[in-house]
């Protein structure tokens, strides 16, 4: 009778136990999710609070220095200056085309353009229909010859910092892609992602996935025979009832996978290719 006592309070303690342990991850989940949703909260109001800051600083210099008068926002927020595919700037041409426009007032040069080719289109169609062009962080006076040379070569630099940031983020890719990193997306199939460290980096890496790895690998065996086409390849998948991801293969499937680099055991960056981590 004791020992019956004994057993039922212990397995009642580890009951609570086992449940304290569940309700404690899933509030340490909770809060971790929270943590992140504040962390996007917190850089989108500081996103905010900055174009606020930019346009505020916009509308004084227009009331106070150019002595008002009507103005319309043109705001592409969450958009890049390195090219003209802009809603709100293509609305701003559009407007100067029809004659609404006499200033265009910006905040700073490369909010508006960091293309040199770009930029003198626009400040082509500017001079057309006499539209004044301000930037009120610095000084330009585009009515003289000396004031627009000194606009087109601000213009180049602005240019050149662009190319110079894509130039660093495209080598930082192909390090990673050389070191093993998994870079972004999905794995192909056949594969899967496991997390790993790679210098105290943590990352993923492909590794072939035992559920899918063998059908993949037998696309490849049925092409490598001379008279196998890719319709030869989705009839028999599809007569012996073998699903891709629970649907019929499909000829593009197959034209995907075979020229997918990944499966030679390379992993594919940009026109070249480095070392590869993935085995199948």
């Amino acid at each position: 009778m004791l020992e019956e006592i004994v057993l039922r309070n212990l397995r009642e303690a580890i009951s609570y136990v086992t449940q304290y342990e569940d309700d404690f991850i899933q509030r340490a989940a909770e809060r971790s999710l929270l943590a992140q949703k504040k962390d996007v909260l917190a850089q989108s109001e500081k996103r905010i609070a900055e174009l606020d800051v930019i346009f505020k600083r916009i509308y004084e210099y227009s009331f106070y220095e150019l002595r008002g008068g009507n103005h319309k926002d043109y705001q592409d927020r969450d958009y890049s200056g390195k090219n003209t595919d802009r809603p709100k700037f293509q609305e701003l041409l559009a407007d100067i085309r029809q004659g609404l426009i006499r200033r265009v007032v910006v905040y700073e040069l490369d909010r508006i353009s960091r293309s040199i080719l770009d930029f003198a289109t626009m400040m082509e169609l500017f001079q057309q229909y006499n539209v004044e062009f301000v930037s009120s962080t610095e000084k330009f006076d585009t009515s003289t010859p000396m004031g627009r040379a000194v606009l087109n070569i601000c213009i180049v630099f602005a240019q050149l910092e662009r190319e110079a940031i894509q130039k660093r983020v495209t080598d930082a890719y192909y390090s990673r892609c050389q070191r093993g990193f998994h870079m972004s997306g999905a794995a192909p199939y056949g594969f899967k992602l496991e997390p790993t460290t790679i210098r105290g980096i943590r990352t993923k890496m492909m590794i072939p996935d035992p559920d899918t790895a063998n059908i993949a690998r037998l696309m490849f065996e049925m092409y490598a025979e001379p008279s196998t086409s890719f319709g030869d390849i989705a009839r028999y998948f599809a007569e012996n009832n073998i699903l891709i991801y629970g649907k019929e293969l499909k000829r593009g499937f197959i034209s995907q996978r075979l020229r997918n680099p990944i499966y030679a055991q390379a992993d594919c960056f940009k026109r070249g290719a480095c070392p590869g981590r993935g085995r199948n």
